[in-house]
């Protein structure tokens, strides 16, 4: 129900005049329905004296406290603007719906009559819904004056000396006078949603990694080098105050937009990766203008436990664009090139390219760098094809997760992601388009069952390669059991593992890939899944989070039960 908050903080930047406010006791405006009341009731001790006996109590409206109340407080003001849309016009109605979070307005207009007006009318429009805009901030001194000293924010009853004062605008310094943002008092707490001061942030997200590669204990001394980088990191946030960035998209004196462009930039290092947006505008008057939207900069992950985010993000990314969307652009040209290895505060005031972005942007896209694609044939004698393999930590990947059916999910999306890229490496080599641009891609659906089922064959196989890899290196030397020949006698199998083997007795048979229990029960009249149970370890990690689930879905049962509900899903997902 709420608006994004990184939707309102850039579209507070879209114009000159800005003004902000807030309503008073917003939770408080809005009643709660008597059937729900219940819900809210409470105990009260007259005069704080313990030893009587409580008298009980309902909230009438809304608390600060109550999860529903943000959603319900924000379905009210909507609902304030909805009731009014023949009274009051167009622009006052969109900043209701599309420029407060939660309590807190923020707006920007071109010009200071345009301002005064739609103060009035918003004014106007929530006293209709119960509700007060108050602390009204704006740096326009002609909008702080229309308005009475009681309506103001407390910095702003007194403008005697012409001087407008520092504002905080969901968790950004606001410099109201020179219409900037200064960052001080340690980046507004760490907090900087738009990312300005991001690659700052990554050098100390570096160190705190460090420290957790170290596995210290709470109370642990911090080892030299990490507490000297730290401290350094510490001093240079001192100098934040020197860092200010404009406040609109545009500059004063800039004419009619005819042209608007976004332009990302994107990096990786051993440290980190970031990305950072910039809003390119051109006037009627070819005059160019680039401006800083978003930045953002994370530390390299300490497990591939975060591939599965990563692929569905580039799954997402190859489906939204195409490869003549995106250039090259080298390390000095780069400005994401900060944010993937950290920037000191003097690094970013004398480069400043990661603010303004860099300086071909402020050119037309005739004068940019050229960057000729090679077409090489698939044919060509010259060309000497590698095949290369990337290996990951999976034991560290399974650890990770604290839940079977993430894992299980985990490796589905794996597999999916795997199948994609041999459909892409196909179609390249028979000319055909790309899977994300055929009607075959299958990237945005959901997993289906069977995919779910073979993200949990893949998690057992290596369990059972883990375990028993000794057995199944055995076993790979005859052919694999089904149907057909399940009667084959454990005399013919046996010799092939040794008699110390821990699962020597269960005289295992292999059946896709993976190893079962033989024996005499594929006598029995009984299902093939129930006469042939998976072998698993006594011991392990993935033993523990089975165990766990089984216990989960069968409602706490006795072991009994929970046996029966594992041997019963074993039968399902086999068929």
């Amino acid at each position: 129900m709420s608006n994004s908050l990184v939707g309102v903080l850039t579209r507070f930047q879209q114009e000159q005049i800005a003004v902000m406010a807030e309503i008073e006791c917003m939770y408080y405006q809005v009643c709660v329905p008597p059937s729900d009341s219940d819900v809210l009731c409470f105990l009260w001790w007259p005069g704080n004296d313990l030893d009587r006996q409580p008298e009980e109590y309902q909230m009438g409206v809304h608390l600060f406290s109550a999860v529903s109340s943000t959603s319900c407080a924000n379905f009210a003001l909507r609902k304030a603007a909805d009731d009014n849309l023949q009274q009051f016009d167009s622009e006052a109605i969109n900043t209701v719906k599309r420029n407060f979070y939660v309590d807190a307005r923020l707006k920007s207009v071109p010009g200071e009559e345009e301002a005064i007006c739609l103060t009035d009318d918003l004014r106007k429009l929530l006293e209709k819904g119960g509700f007060n805009l108050t602390k009204w901030v704006s740096n326009s001194h002609r909008v702080i004056e229309s308005l009475h000293v009681s309506e103001r924010a407390g910095t702003f009853k007194d403008l005697q000396d012409g001087q407008l004062p520092i504002e905080r605008a969901l968790g950004v310094h606001w410099d109201v006078e020179h219409d900037n943002k200064p960052f001080t008092r340690v980046f507004c707490s760490l907090y900087n949603l738009l990312g300005f001061v991001a690659l700052i942030v990554l050098p100390a997200t570096v160190v705190l990694q460090d420290l957790c590669r170290k596995r210290l204990e709470w109370d642990d001394p911090i080892p030299d080098d990490e507490r000297n980088r730290w401290l350094s990191w510490l001093e240079d946030l001192q100098k934040l105050q020197q860092l200010s960035v404009d406040c609109c998209l545009k500059p004063p004196s800039f004419g009619k937009v005819v042209s608007v462009q976004l332009h990302h930039f994107s990096d990786a290092s051993q440290q980190g990766y970031g990305a950072v947006s910039y809003l390119k505008v051109l006037d009627d008057k070819d005059a160019i203008h680039c401006y800083f939207v978003m930045g953002k900069a994370r530390t390299a992950a300490l497990m591939a436990s975060r591939l599965d985010k990563i692929l569905r993000k580039e799954i997402d990314i190859n489906d939204a664009t195409s490869p003549s969307q995106w250039r090259y652009v080298n390390s000095e040209e780069n400005p994401a090139d900060d944010a993937s290895r950290g920037l000191t505060v003097d690094s970013i005031i004398s480069k400043n390219r990661w603010i303004n972005g860099r300086d071909f942007l402020w050119e037309p896209e005739s004068r940019w760098p050229v960057q000729p694609v090679a077409q090489t044939s698939d044919d060509d004698p010259e060309i000497k094809r590698e095949s290369q393999a990337l290996l990951s930590l999976i034991n560290a990947v399974l650890e990770y997760f604290s839940s079977w059916y993430r894992r299980k999910k985990f490796l589905a999306w794996s597999l999916r992601y795997r199948e994609k890229l041999k459909q892409s490496s196909k179609r390249r080599k028979e000319g055909l388009p790309l899977v994300q641009d055929s009607p075959e891609d299958r990237s945005y659906d959901p997993l289906s069952v069977d995919e779910i089922n073979k993200g949990e064959k893949e998690v057992l196989k290596f369990i059972q390669r883990q375990s028993f890899g000794e057995e199944l290196s055995r076993l790979d030397e005859q052919e694999e059991v089904n149907e057909s020949n399940d009667l084959k006698s454990a005399k013919e199998r046996k010799p092939q593992i040794k008699k110390s083997s821990a699962i020597y007795r269960l005289d295992p048979m292999k059946l896709g890939g993976l190893l079962y229990v033989s024996g005499r029960l594929r006598q029995a009249s009984i299902s093939y899944p129930a006469k042939h149970q998976i072998i698993l370890p006594n011991r392990h990690h993935v033993m523990d989070l089975l165990v766990r689930y089984f216990h989960l879905i069968s409602g706490h049962s006795g072991l009994e039960h929970k046996f029966a509900q594992a041997s019963s899903q074993r039968n399902k997902s086999s068929k």
